[in-house]
């Protein structure tokens, strides 16, 4: 039977830039409330949803965002490299914390290659969790940056291909439009003397398909004109 999330424990009301919502995913109730108590000391806003099994989270994290996942590497119904991928999937852009009391080396470095952003080591019993709330803060900024970071590059590389796009457009149109005047005055030359020297319909059929043909191709390079200007004006607005 899929557990469904615990009610939101909500800190005292405080400053918005100081907030979190976090989705916690640990079937351990004793841990997870002092864990809720930790965050919510440290912080004058927060949220958070505490859930006991994987099946739970895919609910939650369907039905709204997470300023960051909290997860124990045991799980009930999975591994929690399941649920790493599946925060990955639905939310690409939330962090994912593990959380074990006795993970090796080897298993931590399996996390962290799976996607997972921090590792904590969960302390004793009796020991106090504090700084937790300041490091799953750090983490955010640090996910924000990187987000901030890609997003400039794909500007960027948007802005070199509309550029080149642009560049290429209005060559385009300069290579063709020369010629294409050129035959377009000569056919029409070759009309007129065709009609003058009264060469009949088999000089001059062939002709007009020719003029037809120009007429075609100069809407065609208004129609690449007209995205030149719409790529220029794109880069200017950037």
């Amino acid at each position: 039977m899929t557990a469904s999330p615990s009610p939101a424990s909500p800190c005292s009301a405080g400053s918005q830039e100081e907030g979190l919502r976090l989705l916690v995913v640990d079937a351990d109730a004793a841990f997870t409330k002092r864990l809720c108590d930790a965050v919510c000391g440290e912080l004058d806003r927060a949220e958070v949803v505490e859930v006991g099994a994987i099946a739970a989270a895919r609910g939650a994290l369907e039905a709204g965002a997470f300023d960051a996942v909290w997860a124990a590497d045991e799980q009930s119904d999975g591994d929690v490299l399941e649920l790493i991928g599946l925060v990955r999937r639905l939310r690409p852009y939330t962090p994912t914390v593990v959380c074990s009391g006795d993970a090796a080396d080897e298993r931590v470095v399996q996390l962290m290659r799976a996607g997972a952003a921090d590792f904590f080591r969960k302390p004793p019993e009796d020991a106090p969790l504090a700084g937790i709330a300041p490091r799953l803060l750090g983490l955010l900024e640090y996910y924000a940056a990187e987000q901030a970071a890609l997003a400039a590059r794909r500007f960027e590389e948007r802005s070199i291909v509309l550029s080149a796009a642009q560049g290429l457009a209005s060559r385009l149109k300069h290579e063709i439009s020369n010629p294409l005047a050129i035959i377009s005055g000569n056919t029409q030359l070759l009309i007129e003397v065709c009609r003058m020297s009264n060469l009949g319909e088999d000089f001059l059929l062939p002709l007009a398909d020719i003029e037809e043909a120009c007429r075609r191709i100069d809407g065609e390079l208004a129609r690449l004109a007209a995205l030149r200007d719409t790529l220029h004006a794109r880069l200017l607005g950037r």
